[in-house]
Order: C-alpha cells, then sequence, then structure tokens
C-alpha cells in the first residue's frame, strides 16, 4: 500500500496540520494550512470504517471537524479574513 494511503500516515499528517494552524500568522499561512488539513481529511475519507474516521466526519453535536474546515474555508473564500 502506498505511503500516503497508509491510516496512520494519513492521522499523523492531520494532527500535524491542527498544530501548525494554532501557530499561523497571517492569512497566507492560515489558507494553506487549512486547504491541507482539508485534503488530508478527504483521505481519511476512504477509511469510512475506521475510529479515526468517525471522530473526524461526525459528532453527537454541533458540527464536526470536517464541517468545521469546510465552513472556514467558505468564510475565508467570502473576504472574512482572521487577520
Amino acid at each position: 500500500m502506498n505511503k500516503k494511503n497508509n491510516l496512520s500516515y494519513i492521522i499523523k499528517k492531520i494532527e500535524e496540520n491542527e498544530y501548525k494552524l494554532c501557530y499561523v500568522e497571517n492569512n497566507l499561512q492560515y489558507i494553506k494550512v487549512l486547504k491541507a488539513l482539508y485534503l488530508w481529511l478527504c483521505r481519511l475519507s476512504m477509511f469510512q470504517n475506521s475510529v479515526e474516521y468517525q471522530a473526524y466526519f461526525f459528532t453527537g453535536a454541533g458540527f464536526s471537524t470536517f464541517d468545521r474546515v469546510q465552513n472556514s474555508i467558505l468564510e475565508y473564500r467570502y473576504g472574512n479574513r482572521p487577520f
């Protein structure tokens, strides 16, 4: 199996991007990290039977992590910049 399609590698990349998102300093870094996080979450969707998939894509109440990333990208696209 390809390294980029390995579940543990995908989870590692998601966690790295979540960490990076806390330390961005400008709009360009913010959108790059956010889009990278979105890419890795989309790759995680290949493993729909995994516990990790359930954790990132579903929630008991409110928005899931995937929904929040999508909403943040849409907000950025509509002109609402965090910095």
